[in-house]
């Protein structure tokens, strides 16, 4: 079984599927580590990794923190700390960080880590309801060579120290030169396919392999800058039966499916020679299937 985002929030049911299936992936306790919060910080010390200000308590001065859900994943729980509520146990704050929010995905071994690309977050606030809701990435993100090299080393260190395995995701804001690291996702990340056409084999035959404990060798081109994007609902809307999406377009739902306000239409997928051109191609497809929709509607 290779498991995928969703699962971090309940180790618990990795443990029941890890009592059924083989695992190809990170143990549940290696999972439960990662992302509690107080844990992962002592994790990045070791390392000699930065990272905002963590904890569990309310802070005092609420304009600067956010909440999050321990376990969360894609953004869509993370709210700004002022006038929020928040569950102990469930939730805790992190210290705001501004800056670009990029992400590596690198695969661990036996050998150690290795990065095998870096991301650049697209803008968030396509989520009604969601301002920090994951919207899409462009590969090939621009990151200082210093960082890069930094990155490079620390990571080996950390999936040492966390025990990770097989493919993984760490999400991180660059300021200038310097940056910091908002979380680790202890799976394949949604980054995965736009980089998995230039590995020979593909990435996810490198997942399993070097979670069955073997030495990956991975043979990787330089592919062009690729780009995915949520297309999220303005308003709640129902599918028509003559609605036919664009080939550009991918994780479309059944026929006469309704999707409310703020949530994922379907995704968009675009590559090109530049960032500036790939994301101009998302913008476009992203207004496309809207505006094919609102006709179809009419």
């Amino acid at each position: 079984l290779v498991y995928g985002a969703g699962f971090e929030s309940d180790p618990e049911l990795l443990e029941r599927f890890s009592r059924r299936y083989p695992l190809r992936g990170n143990s549940p306790d290696v999972v439960r580590s990662v992302k509690d919060p107080i844990s992962l910080t002592r994790l990045l010390d070791l390392a000699g990794l930065p990272h905002p200000e963590t904890r569990l308590d309310p802070p005092e001065d609420d304009d600067c923190w956010l909440i999050k859900r321990i376990g969360g994943a894609g953004g869509q729980h993370v709210r700004a700390c002022a006038n929020s509520s928040f569950e102990p146990g469930r939730d805790y704050f992190q210290r705001r960080v501004r800056g670009a929010v990029c992400s590596a995905l690198f695969l661990v071994d036996r050998q150690g880590a290795r990065i095998i690309g870096f991301s650049e977050a697209l803008p968030t606030g396509d989520g009604i309801g969601a301002p920090f809701a994951y919207s899409g990435s462009v590969s090939h993100a621009i990151v200082p060579q210093r960082i890069y090299d930094e990155l490079a080393f620390k990571l080996d260190v950390l999936a040492r120290l966390a025990g990770l395995v097989g493919l993984n995701g760490i999400d991180f804001v660059i300021d200038g030169g310097t940056y910091s690291i908002l979380e680790i996702n202890p799976r394949p990340t949604a980054t995965l396919e736009l980089y998995d056409p230039d590995v020979m084999n593909g990435l996810l035959a490198a997942h399993v392999a070097a979670c069955s404990g073997e030495s990956v060798t991975i043979e990787q081109s330089w592919g062009p800058v690729r780009a995915h994007a949520i297309v999220f609902a303005r308003n709640q809307l129902k599918l028509p039966r003559s609605w036919r999406p664009a080939r550009w377009c991918s994780d479309i739902p059944t026929s006469e499916a309704v999707v409310d306000r703020g949530m994922p239409i379907c995704s968009v997928r675009a590559e090109g020679r530049t960032h500036a051109e790939v994301i101009g191609q998302i913008q476009r497809y992203r207004a496309a299937v809207l505006e094919s929709l609102e006709e179809v509607a009419a």
